[in-house]
């Protein structure tokens, strides 16, 4: 029995109009390609585009042959560098120094969008989009393939950015 598959692409959070290169997630089913403005190799750059909204395109062709797509827009937020920095109090960040994995605790009613891991370098090794956080209140990262050292937790919520020191042994 043939059975087609439909792609589908998971909505993207808003992205500031200075933030870094990032890899494109969301598109079911896995193995399909990412198109549209700023992409290359699946990576999206907003730096050199001066657009409000861009169209996102994920392609998905089966071992068959069969083909289907699935498009969302990436809103872009015109940033003037000003942000606004909430209490690192509401995040709790345990083991702090820790070798294998962190938990990330949320402690108020503040909704994560999205959360980076940075090494010292000031490089994103880890991301999360909102998407794959929801509303949840506990996240854990497996650090099993970070190197020991010294890393920057940035979670961007609703109401504004929290930063958190971690040390990888």
């Amino acid at each position: 029995m043939f059975r087609y598959r439909l792609a589908s692409l998971n909505p993207f959070s808003n992205v500031c109009s200075d933030a870094n290169q990032f890899r494109l997630a969301g598109g079911l089913p896995f193995g399909g390609t990412y198109s549209g403005a700023g992409i290359m190799n699946g990576m999206f750059s907003i730096r050199l585009l001066d657009q409000e909204h861009i169209q996102i395109t994920y392609y998905f062709e089966d071992s068959i042959g069969c083909n289907t797509s699935s498009v969302q827009d990436i809103t872009v937020d015109i940033c003037t560098g000003i942000t606004n920095i909430i209490s690192d109090a509401t995040v709790s960040l345990y083991p702090n120094p820790a070798d294998s994995k962190i938990n990330i605790d949320l402690n108020s009613d503040d909704k994560i969008n999205s959360l980076e891991l940075y090494n010292s370098s000031g490089a994103i090794v880890y991301r999360k989009t909102n998407f794959e956080i929801k509303s949840l209140k506990h996240f854990e990262i497996d650090l099993g393939l970070f190197s020991p050292g010294v890393y920057f937790l940035r979670l961007y919520s609703e109401n504004g950015i929290i930063n958190k020191k971690l040390m990888v042994e």
